[in-house]
């Protein structure tokens, strides 16, 4: 094979070893990327292989850009280190190759290769990035976009993904290049399934870009993103929902009672974002697709609701009362909505108990689960609804009174001084209420009411 015929094959994989990985993870000498950057420079120079660097052009443009992204610092720099420097060199030697001159002075006037190489700047650099390219590329940037398609489509870009994604949504705001995008929503659905969190956002805002005017059809994603387990991806799912609530009521409707329940789920997460944006958007359920389907939602919310009434955020303590009162309304629960208005937590929760059916075991679970609270105000409210619970499961359930007690010593090791002192004190008038006949309303009842202060 004559070297003619080989240079495809060389410059090809010179660029597959150019994006295999960020300059920086390659050490101070750059490594592999860092000589595949210089001898394509050298064979740029030479101009004796034009045509094949044309052909080229699209992808080393990428990968040069990718490079930049890639090796972003924390702060500005007023200088770069020497690999950088050669990729800034052979990105510039290219596009003055290409006969971009007017690109090259645009990108020059406004900054764009000093912020590509900032981190706190790179979002802002890759849209400016597009505006250019669409403005001062004209008869190259489609070739650029096409080429951008292939590599998310068929490529597992690893470091470099979030960076494609994201100059492939900003490129797409152009009319130019979103015209002829045929593959829009299978990147964008591939992109959905992430690990990376930029990318999956890039992906959420491109298909809700896609599908505006019917955003409707994106229902059942969002359903399935509110279940990932990461806290951004949750809120971002609710974001979505809130909006389909809101703008697209009847297509909910069919679903409102299983999103009720999901979000139920979401009020004990330990991100204070998510049990807000699901506490929110639970009381919009309840305003908006209010009805009977949502009662039994409605109901096992109230005590959920009453202990964040703890939260120690006040944010967070008005959302859970506001809820609450929400609840309340849909409920007929007026002497509740009076209640939700003092957010006295000790009467609501006994109030909640004594209109509560004789299904219990919600509410015991939903203690239980908040004596792990790393709030410690959180934990103090679970102990003393919890030895509310007892008085109610005393008279009606006497077999569940072990199951309170064993929750409660488990409780007895907490680092909280305070919320050691009132699990040993709810356990002795527990002990107490042991082989006695239930008064009403009993000495538990009014114990706790006098540790409230009420």
């Amino acid at each position: 094979m004559s070297v003619g015929t080989a240079v495809p094959e060389i410059l090809q994989e010179l660029l597959r070893v150019l994006g295999s990985a960020p300059l920086k993870e390659a050490g101070e000498s750059g490594g592999l990327p860092l000589t595949a950057a210089t001898v394509l420079r050298r064979i740029l120079r030479c101009r004796r292989y034009g045509r094949q660097l044309h052909a080229l052009f699209p992808g080393l443009f990428l990968e040069l850009v990718f490079q930049m992204l890639g090796n972003a610092e924390d702060e500005d720099v007023d200088e770069v280190s020497p690999p950088i420097g050669m990729v800034l060199d052979l990105a510039l030697d290219l596009l003055l190759f290409a006969d971009l001159h007017e690109l090259v002075e645009e990108m020059d006037a406004c900054g764009i290769w000093k912020q590509l190489l900032c981190r706190d700047t790179w979002r802002s650099s890759i849209y400016s990035l597009a505006r250019v390219m669409v403005q001062k590329c004209r008869h190259r940037r489609a070739r650029i976009f096409a080429h951008l398609q292939k590599l998310l489509l068929h490529h597992e870009l690893q470091w470099r993904e979030v960076s494609a994604i994201t100059l492939y949504v900003e490129l797409r705001r152009y009319e130019e290049l979103r015209v002829e995008d045929t593959c829009a929503e299978q990147i964008f659905r591939k992109y959905i399934r992430s690990e990376q969190l930029k990318s999956w956002e890039q992906a959420v805002y491109g298909l809700r870009s896609l599908y505006s005017g019917r955003q409707q059809l994106l229902l059942p994603d969002a359903l399935q993103w509110l279940q990932d387990a990461r806290p951004n991806m949750k809120v971002e799912a609710m974001r979505v929902l809130r909006y389909l609530v809101l703008e697209y009521p009847d297509s909910t409707r069919s679903v409102c009672g299983q999103l009720a329940t999901q979000l139920l789920s979401c009020f004990n997460e330990d991100d204070m974002n998510v049990r807000w944006s699901s506490m929110r958007l639970f009381k919009l359920l309840l305003l908006q697709l209010g009805n009977r389907q949502l009662l039994p939602q409605a109901e096992r919310s109230l005590l959920l609701l009453c202990i964040h009434l703890n939260e120690d955020l006040p944010k967070m303590a008005q959302t859970a009362r506001d809820t609450l009162s929400q609840a309340a309304k849909l409920l007929g629960w007026k002497e509740l909505q009076r209640l939700a208005k003092k957010a006295d937590s000790i009467k609501i929760a006994n109030c909640v108990l004594q209109k509560a059916d004789s299904a219990l075991e919600p509410y015991l679970e939903q203690c239980v689960q908040h004596l792990h609270s790393p709030q410690v105000q959180m934990r103090e409210a679970a102990v003393r609804f919890l030895g509310l619970l007892a008085q109610r499961l005393h008279s009606e359930n006497p077999e569940r009174m072990p199951d309170i007690r064993r929750a409660l010593q488990s409780a007895q090791e907490d680092s909280e001084p305070a919320v050691r002192c009132l699990v040993q004190q709810t356990l002795l008038i527990l002990r107490k209420l042991k082989g006695t006949a239930p008064t009403r309303p009993g000495a538990l009842h009014c114990w706790l009411q006098r540790m409230c202060g009420n």
